[in-house]
């Protein structure tokens, strides 16, 4: 299993509960972090830590919200010109 149990924006960053394994061997086990708006957050580690794999998890998770987001505002953009188009005249 891999991936965040939950990732929230609306107050900086919180990742809760991220866990990641290759092949049953624990890249990354329960790890929590919350970050405020314009705080910076600092990840420090020895080599084969799982920084980089905390990083690009994060920044996955990141990414399927905004591809959400953008989804869902497309499709209110549909409705909106399927309304639009039904104006009708006298």
């Amino acid at each position: 299993m891999s991936g965040p149990a939950s990732v929230r924006t609306d107050a900086g960053l919180t990742v809760a509960g991220l866990t990641k394994a290759y092949g049953g061997t624990p890249a990354l086990r329960g790890v929590d972090l919350a970050a405020a708006p314009g705080e910076l957050l600092v990840v420090v580690g020895p080599s084969g830590s799982g920084k980089s794999t905390l990083l690009r998890l994060v920044a996955s998770a990141l990414a399927l919200v905004l591809l959400a987001l953008t989804a869902v505002i497309v499709a209110a953009q549909l409705l909106l010109l399927r309304r639009v188009s039904r104006v009708f005249t006298v």
